[in-house]
């Protein structure tokens, strides 16, 4: 979740040089995925996903998001995690920034406000589990797979490409996958947002990404 490293950067091959430092950097490359379902989805255990309201998925509606990191993706780089998702033939994608933050946002306001959540079954949470979930977005709460990097790891689906958008970039999403093994991407201008290595609000633009820089930077 550190793209905008380069958004402030109108630099050709940007993104080319977030993936090598992803391949060179034990914490990107230790970064595991959290899976999105997609209307088409078919989900193992629904438990183990969360509805999130207010937001239309890249294959429309329901849009459903696991609760934690996805087994088995560990040590994958960001081309690799999109492979090893759609080819897992469970309808699954890598959110977006749009729809990770939604569900950021969903699971903070919800839990501040003694609200339910529900699974992709359309049970409700527990307060426990809720509070469990809460923590590991918001702190070093727990290490889920023992590999020394506390807190909530996942790819984003976004990436940035010279455009016709904010910085003359354009934003990136992968959306599936070919035969030949090359993926299908939609792009769409960036919107204005904030364009450097900074703490920012929690606020963002409609694809995601932080707007607003914090008055406080310690």
């Amino acid at each position: 979740m550190k793209f905008n490293t380069y958004l402030g950067k109108p630099i050709k091959g940007a993104y080319e040089a977030y993936l090598e430092r992803a391949k060179n950097t034990k914490e990107e490359n230790n970064r595991e995925t959290i899976g999105t379902a997609g209307i088409n989805s078919t989900l193992e255990n629904p438990r183990d996903y969360i509805q999130i309201q207010g937001i239309k998925g890249i294959h429309g509606n329901p849009v459903e998001i696991s609760k934690f990191e996805v087994q088995g993706m560990n040590g994958k780089n960001y081309e690799d995690t999109h492979k090893a998702v759609f080819q897992s033939g469970k309808g699954l994608y890598i959110p977006t920034p749009a729809i990770f933050m939604q569900h950021f946002k969903n699971i903070a306001d919800t839990y501040q406000n003694n609200q339910t959540i529900f699974d992709a079954s359309g049970n409700p949470i527990s307060k426990e589990e809720h509070e469990e979930i809460y923590r590991h977005l918001t702190t070093n709460f727990k290490d889920i797979y023992g590999n020394n990097q506390q807190g909530a790891w996942t790819w984003l689906n976004a990436g940035f490409a010279q455009g016709t958008g904010f910085n003359n970039l354009d934003l990136e999403t992968i959306i599936g996958i070919n035969a030949d093994g090359t993926f299908k991407t939609r792009k769409e201008p960036l919107l204005p947002c904030l364009n450097e290595d900074a703490y920012a609000e929690i606020i963002f633009n409609a694809q995601g990404i932080a707007a607003t820089k914090s008055r406080k930077q310690k």
